[in-house]
């Protein structure tokens, strides 16, 4: 069974999606499967080169990736924020707050994905319009 989403970011999501609400899926591959992990994929700006997904775990933890849409699959590496447990001491509540503020940002500013070759990886940054 997959996780389920709390209370607090079904309400952002509601909130800020009204009828566009998505659906939580559970997740396509074997890998994900094992995990017992699911998705949640966000409504594609118009004229965006990338959508946001949602990842949430079994025990809390959570992420936010960003998938290109021409490349549409999960093999292909781009931008992603894990939300891990260790990060927060333990506390499932500042994990599903701070999950609710970054994800809040990313939906309410135009964002960008700012992409950069090292000599050995490559770099990723997601960057937002503040008001000012």
């Amino acid at each position: 069974m997959p996780p389920k989403i709390d209370a607090k970011t079904l309400a952002l999501l509601n909130r800020l999606l009204g009828d566009r609400n998505p659906v939580i899926l559970p997740s396509e591959t074997q890998s994900d499967i094992r995990e017992n992990m699911a998705r949640l994929d966000l409504p594609t700006a118009p004229g965006a080169e990338y959508f946001f997904r949602l990842w949430f775990y079994e025990g809390g933890e959570r992420q936010i990736s960003a998938r290109l849409i021409q490349h549409f699959g999960d093999e292909t590496y781009f931008w992603y924020r894990p939300l891990e447990m260790t990060e927060f001491r333990g506390s499932e509540d500042d994990l599903v707050s701070e999950f609710c503020e970054e994800l809040e940002t990313l939906l309410t500013h135009e964002t960008r994905i700012v992409q950069r070759k090292g000599w050995l990886f490559w770099h990723f940054r997601c960057e937002y319009r503040a008001e000012e």
